[in-house]
């Protein structure tokens, strides 16, 4: 009787134990597969374009659980291979970062539907696949505050805009949206242009910024690294700047008046949750105020030396948000006016004459 007893005692604590060993297992989700993001950059990780889209994936990383990876200095032929490589070891998303990069990219979209790619800037317009994001740098809203902010704390009406290459479109933009704004303020105001020829060439461009200086120009637009060093020599301020793409306003805090800051987390969130959701959003994308992918952020150090220019910026961010200040079609041809613009090469060569159609921007209608 003790022995039958006992025997069921054991037979309903192995019942129990099953049981709850059964209800353990049931009741496990599977392990998630982390979701997995590669960015190839054609210059290095420093250069500003680049890093804000590191900033992104770090953001990501910490807030999303995401898995990244990143390769810097690679040439457009080695781009494919590199692509592919991170495609074969199970990389969901992939972004070539580069404009040259943009024919590769539609091809491997097309050939690879299953994986998401993000192009940084390019000439696609086949979206079909549903797998293809097109992005660009749409920071004409942002360089337009800094014009006019330039303008304003100006004291020789003399503007100067280091840039890389002439006629590539989201630089144009950048420029035209800078110049727009300074001429909205001023427009007698003198506006030089000089373009290094490279996407990455501090020396070159803190040349260019010193030559202008030497003219009398005393605010520069930094649109490519190197030019802050030209506005500041041994303590000695001998001009004011903007930075861009990344906020640069603790690079040089009494130099630095502002930067045009350009936000990919924004959108790189919208990538990776579309693609997990199967809702990817495919297509151009234009990183807007709107969306927080831009924005004019004030060196604090500046705000109490030029307390007219931030008011005056303040109210007119809040024009653009409202759609009151706009940008327009800058290739399609002149509206209201024309702008006699000095073109500066890197040999300090200058060809006058050049001339650049300006207007009040229409910012609603971007063109890629």
């Amino acid at each position: 009787m003790k022995t039958s007893y006992i025997s069921a005692i054991v037979i309903v604590l192995v019942v129990v134990v099953a049981a709850g060993a059964y209800y353990y297992v049931s009741t496990q989700q599977p392990a998630q597969k982390q979701f997995k993001v590669a960015a190839i950059f054609t210059t290095p990780l420093e250069e500003p374009w680049n890093n804000i889209m590191y900033q992104a994936l770090v953001q990501a990383q910490d807030q999303l659980g995401i898995n990244f990876t990143y390769v810097e200095n690679v040439g457009t032929s080695d781009e494919p291979g590199v692509a592919l490589n991170y495609i074969n070891n199970g990389y969901n998303l992939v972004i070539p970062d580069s404009w040259g990069f943009w024919s590769s990219t539609d091809n491997l979209s097309r050939v690879y539907p299953a994986i998401y790619f993000g192009e940084g800037s390019g000439l696609s317009t086949d979206f079909s696949k549903g797998n293809l994001l097109l992005f660009d740098s749409y920071l004409q809203e942002s360089s337009y505050v800094a014009g006019y902010v330039g303008a304003m704390v100006s004291n020789t009406s003399k503007l100067g805009v280091v840039a890389a290459y002439q006629s590539a479109g989201d630089v144009d933009d950048l420029i035209n949206g800078f110049i727009a704004g300074a001429r909205a303020e001023n427009p007698s105001c003198n506006i030089t242009v000089a373009y290094i020829n490279s996407w990455y060439d501090p020396a070159a461009a803190q040349t260019v910024a010193q030559s202008m200086i030497a003219s009398g120009v005393d605010v520069i637009y930094g649109e490519r690294e190197g030019t802050f060093q030209a506005c500041n020599v041994n303590g000695v301020q001998k001009a004011v700047a903007f930075g861009d793409y990344v906020n640069q306003n603790a690079e040089a805090n009494t130099t630095v008046v502002g930067s045009v800051v350009w936000n990919n987390y924004p959108m790189l969130k919208a990538m990776i949750q579309g693609a997990e959701s199967g809702n990817f959003p495919a297509g151009d994308y234009y990183c807007r105020m709107a969306n927080n992918d831009t924005y004019f952020a004030w060196n604090p150090y500046f705000i109490t030396h030029y307390p007219a220019a931030y008011a005056a910026a303040q109210n007119l961010v809040a024009q653009i948000d409202a759609g009151t200040v706009m940008w327009g079609n800058i290739r399609g041809g002149l509206q209201n006016s024309t702008v006699i613009t000095g073109i500066m090469e890197i040999n300090g060569t200058i060809a006058s004459g050049a001339t650049t159609p300006l207007w009040v921007p229409d910012f609603a209608t971007p063109v890629p």
